[in-house]
């Protein structure tokens, strides 16, 4: 409670001084606005359950990690982490910081990735990982402060997730702002997200719930759970390991089918699927409407009286 009390402090301090501009900047802003003690992540396999200011403490905690290893604005670092509650950490402070992440799946794809687009080192998942550096829990031990400003430009780089064309912010942003508009969410709803987060979709999946100041739940990825969620998130894999459970809560979801172009795109609602049950929307490259208006910087709602699936 104290710890919690401090980040109150600390943040009411700070209020006016920044806008809602990069994904780190939205959950700053969620503290800002509606005040830190509001319940923001959930993840039963990591025992994490966080406030918004809890959360925004650990972002701030591996982005001064980060700093004290000698990374700053530009840097790029490799990663093999996903799906998991250290992979938001990471890309939050990798965003406050202005640097920009490289995700990889394997020791080739980081061979073949990392010289071209200029990695300067690694936050690995584990001691046994094939890349080596700092984890994530030793960045948030090491005592390293971060700049409490932080980047504020919505436009800068975010990742280069397994490929060599950049993400920006912006457009992980727009990806959760769209689903947040069509969904619906609202204050304090449940929100599993059951997908990747090493792409725009993913990680727009985690910015739906924090810009309407919901929760995010991580299910376990290797037995996941819809928990108290009433709005589901997922990919493919995550919608197949979702399809037979049970949930009473669960009131709708969107499912982003086959690939598109995440860096710059904009993914289209095609039409409707169902998961544990529900009736749920769905996301690929081609469909009827778009999930966002990149020039309005906000969600594109499907046109009246037009159904995706006429």
């Amino acid at each position: 409670m104290l710890q919690l009390r401090k980040a109150s402090q600390r943040l009411s301090k700070q209020v006016g001084r920044r806008a809602n501009s990069t994904i780190a900047g939205t959950v700053y802003y969620r503290c800002s606005y509606h005040g830190t003690e509001h319940p923001a992540l959930i993840s039963p396999s990591e025992n994490i359950k966080w406030t918004y200011g809890e959360l925004w403490e650990q972002i701030l905690a591996v982005a001064g990690g980060l700093t004290k290893a000698g990374y700053g604005p530009g840097s790029v670092v490799a990663t093999d982490l996903d799906r998991n509650a250290q992979n938001i950490l990471l890309q939050m402070a990798v965003a406050h910081n202005q640097m920009q992440l490289l995700t990889v799946k394997n020791e080739d794809e980081y061979k073949r990735l990392a010289s071209s687009v200029g990695v300067q080192g690694s936050v690995p998942a584990s001691s046994s990982s094939f890349l080596k550096g700092s984890t994530v829990p030793e960045l948030q031990k090491s005592g390293g402060k971060a700049d409490a400003a932080g980047g504020t430009d919505r436009g800068a780089p975010l990742a280069y997730y397994s490929g060599d064309i950049v993400t920006g912010n912006r457009q992980v942003y727009l990806h959760g702002v769209g689903i947040a508009g069509l969904l619906k969410i609202k204050p304090r709803e449940h929100v599993c997200v059951a997908a990747s987060l090493n792409n725009s979709f993913g990680m727009g999946c985690v910015i739906s719930a924090v810009v309407r100041s919901a929760v995010i739940y991580l299910p376990d990825a290797t037995s996941p759970d819809l928990g108290d969620c009433s709005v589901l998130l997922a990919d493919e894999e995550g919608a197949a390991a979702m399809a037979k459970k049970s949930s009473s809560t669960l009131r709708d979801g969107l499912v982003k089918v086959g690939p598109y172009n995440g860096e710059t795109g904009i993914p289209q609602i095609s039409g409707f699927g169902e998961v544990a049950g529900v009736s749920v929307h769905q996301l690929e490259a081609q469909g009827k409407d778009d999930l966002f208006d990149a020039c309005a910087d906000t969600y594109f709602p499907i046109r009246e009286g037009h159904h995706p699936l006429d």
